[in-house]
């Protein structure tokens, strides 16, 4: 749930704005996900399985308050991994 004050994720946890830096979709399978940064390093990510209608108006939301990154950032093991396994052809 979104209101003008934060984030209430999973029915647990409250998230004010100032606690969230930054936000980005992502698509696989089973739908679309809002995946938001949080400034803290536990949880780190919160992800939210949203309807993909709901995604322009979302991202609309979000942007007033929050960096909207257009790509999941890559972290230190990501590039890592990313750069050994080109090196690699996977196509024999």
């Amino acid at each position: 749930e979104v209101s003008n004050h934060g984030v209430w994720y999973a029915g647990e946890q409250f998230y004010y704005w100032h606690e969230l830096k930054q936000f980005f979709f992502k698509t696989d399978g089973a739908g679309t996900i809002l995946c938001v940064d949080t400034i803290e390093k536990l949880p780190g990510r919160l992800f939210l399985n949203i309807d993909t209608a709901d995604k322009e108006n979302l991202k609309e939301i979000f942007s007033k308050r929050l960096v909207f990154l257009e790509e999941e950032p890559k972290g230190l093991v990501d590039k890592m991994y990313g750069s050994a396994i080109s090196k690699f052809a996977l196509d024999k």
